[in-house]
């Protein structure tokens, strides 16, 4: 299976709304009608359907996080693969994000993680 890296300029990046961002990277994939129902479900898995015309500037260190997780969805990744996702967010941040790649793994992809120093992060195991 082909491993696709892509990356958009950061400033190009700070100056697009969040549905534009991942829109030019589902274009990569898809033909547009397609790219668009891509963008919108992977908004939707990362929870933020609702701030999709917002800039990635205006959110929060946490949502720019889960856009960044956003833009990986599309590609439909069997395996994701995650470089300290919880680095530099602060503890409740942290256990938001890991939430997130619960979902995900509840959907069907399979997701390895590095970590540094857990810290104060406390995942809950739900029976």
């Amino acid at each position: 299976q082909e491993i696709l890296v892509k990356s958009l300029d950061k400033e190009l990046k700070f100056k697009l709304s969040t549905d534009q961002v991942l829109l030019k990277e589902a274009e990569v994939v898809a033909d547009r009608a397609e790219a668009i129902r891509r963008a919108t479900q992977a908004l939707e898995t990362v929870g933020l359907a609702e701030r999709g015309r917002d800039r990635v500037r205006a959110l929060s260190g946490g949502q720019a996080r889960r856009v960044e997780i956003a833009r990986s969805l599309i590609h439909r990744p069997a395996l994701l693969l995650a470089d300290e996702p919880t680095g530099n967010l602060d503890p409740r941040l942290a256990a938001e994000i890991m939430g997130v790649f619960e979902d995900i793994n509840r959907l069907g992809t399979s997701v390895l993680m590095a970590l540094g120093a857990l810290g104060n992060l406390v995942v809950e195991k739900k029976e």
